[in-house]
């Protein structure tokens, strides 16, 4: 890193609104950023009291000397920026010189810094914005921020920050850290509340060992890596299978070469991509990054630095799309039966107590419709199954070579429907009595010319008529909503049009077999190896599962023959 000196006034201009300490978080953000800015292999951070008694950010990085040290407390002090040019293709995290006087302006700040080359370091010290005390000191090599008493001169920020919202203002500072830590697996975090060690990550470069000291071994194992390149972009990371994913959106993470940001630029379309592959309220789990060419995003649009603006965000919404995507088509994603292992191993009831469970006899057999379609899937996603009996009439118990497999068969027949309906190449057209005249905004205008052709294959007849207008002549059958909102929906839907694949998941589901209807042993085996067919085997349309399987392993271990 650069010497550290005092920034022209056309430079700082143009940073003025510098560093937001707006709360704790805000404090251990800016000083991990700095501490990776220094080349820190290790970050510790500790916290008492919700950061608002004390916070302490321990890094290895190179430190400062004496001379760095008596300047750094000091407004538009930076080693990171020297022309206004710098801004554009700014390379680190943040302007050191730029958080630690915003710090120390509304807190009592201690710094110890040495550098390695050096037998000694510097101590400095300020409270409340006073000038800077610098004094000798001793210490390892790195930086140690110690920042005390935050907002002791702003009696109302403190209060607002009392009581109830402590709590909050750990779990932001955990978010904070665990988004860095992700960001950069390559540095190990420890994070430490009250005394007591939060999260530790190994540091290694392995996401999947950082995920896992955050969301458990067991999340992380299902992970699946993702790796696309389109446009001079390239998005990697991990993604979580249907199973893993999560009843709130708190586990979803991005970074922009290195830089935790918030999602927002992505969000849309991650999810679009699990469609029909989660159930309602249920979100997608991820820590990936985007890296690109330099100029093509700009990350000085939030005093925060939590968002960043991309030159092209259709470009890349569309490489994260397609590579969502495609991870998601390829993977396994056959969930397994969870077994509680406490307790006896299994408790047997004998057949004579629910034979019934088994029972394929009915009086009115269901006819079970086949045309011996051709496959939809290139290969079989799931195993040859070989169905063994039925269950309350509504699942199916079948056998695979890797284990035991419980079948819903409504889900699983639904699907069948729903990937057949999608494969129609027409769609069923209901004439408006009275046509109806849409006007479109400009991006819907945009839109409409990229989807044309699409729109009208999914059932709609629509004329352009003058300017940004629109002149609908006919609806898909069942058409409940207005074709603007088809439009809106249309890019962050992967090209999908949401209306009709809602109308075609319903028919689907009116259609398919329902639970309490008993089938004979040629329907289970119909019903198996047409969803072999398909190529999202594992979910209805609506996200449910269709099966779950129990391993051979599992069994094994069950049982005690492991």
């Amino acid at each position: 890193m650069g010497r550290i000196s005092v920034l022209d006034p056309e430079v700082s201009g143009r940073i003025a609104a510098g560093e937001v300490i707006e709360r704790p978080a805000s404090v251990v953000k800016e000083l991990c950023e700095n501490a990776l800015d220094a080349g820190s292999h290790r970050v510790v951070v500790e916290i008492w009291d919700g950061g608002l008694q004390r916070i302490r950010v321990t890094d290895d990085g190179e430190g400062m000397d004496a001379e760095d040290a008596a300047v750094c407390l000091l407004r538009h002090a930076t080693s990171k920026l020297r022309r206004v040019e710098d801004l554009i293709g700014i390379e680190t995290l943040g302007f050191r010189g730029e958080a630690l006087p915003s710090i120390a302006a509304v807190a009592r700040l201690e710094l110890r810094t040495r550098r390695a080359d050096q037998d000694g370091g510097t101590l400095v010290s300020s409270a409340g914005g006073s000038p800077p005390v610098l004094s000798p000191a001793g210490g390892p090599p790195g930086t140690v921020v110690d920042v005390s008493d935050l907002f002791f001169n702003l009696p109302a920020r403190r209060q607002a920050l009392q009581g109830p919202s402590r709590s909050s203002a750990g779990a932001a500072i955990f978010e904070v850290v665990s988004a860095e830590a992700l960001a950069r697996p390559d540095v190990a975090f420890t994070f430490c509340q009250d005394g007591r060690e939060i999260l530790a990550t190994p540091g290694s470069g392995d996401l999947r060992a950082t995920a896992a000291a955050l969301w458990g071994a067991e999340v992380a194992a299902t992970l699946l890596p993702v790796d696309a390149s389109a446009s001079g972009w390239r998005f990697t990371g991990l993604i979580a299978p249907p199973t893993s994913c999560r009843g709130n959106r708190s586990w979803q993470y991005l970074a922009v070469e290195g830089r935790p940001v918030r999602p927002t630029a992505i969000q849309g379309v991650v999810e679009a991509a699990y469609r029909g592959l989660l159930m309602v309220h249920r979100y997608p789990v991820y820590a990936v990054d985007l890296s690109g060419p330099d100029g093509e995003y700009d990350v000085n649009v939030h005093p925060s630095k939590r968002e960043v603006r991309l030159r092209n965000e259709g470009a890349v919404r569309a490489l994260v799309h397609r590579a969502v995507t495609a991870t998601l088509r390829t993977a396994e994603l056959v969930p397994d039966l969870p077994v509680q292992h406490d307790g006896p191993a299994v408790g047997w009831r004998g057949a004579s107590e629910d034979r019934s469970l088994f029972d394929t006899v009915r009086e009115e057999p269901i006819v079970w419709e086949r045309t011996d379609p051709a496959p939809l899937a290139p290969t079989p996603r799931i195993p040859q199954l070989e169905p063994l009996g039925q269950i309350r009439q509504s699942f199916l118990v079948a056998r695979g070579e890797d284990g035991l497999y419980v079948i819903d068969q409504h889900a699983a027949h639904e699907r069948v429907f729903f990937e057949r309906l999608q494969a129609e190449p027409s769609a069923v057209r209901e004439r408006l009595v009275t046509p109806a005249l849409v006007e479109l905004s400009l991006t819907q205008w945009a839109i409409w010319q990229k989807a044309a052709e699409a729109i009208k294959a999914s059932g709609y007849t629509v004329e352009e008529f003058g300017s940004h207008t629109l002149l609908v002549r006919a609806v898909p059958s069942g058409f409940s909503g207005p074709l603007t909102e088809v439009l809106d929906r249309w890019e962050v839907g992967g090209q999908e049009d949401p209306v009709r694949r809602a109308h075609r998941a319903l028919a689907a589901c009116k259609a398919a077999v329902k639970a309490g209807q008993a089938l004979t042993p040629e329907d289970c085996v119909a019903l198996l190896a047409d969803l072999s067919l398909c190529t999202d085997p594992f979910t209805c349309p609506h996200g449910r599962p269709t099966f779950l399987r129990l391993g051979t392993a599992e069994l094994e271990r069950h049982f005690g023959r492991h």
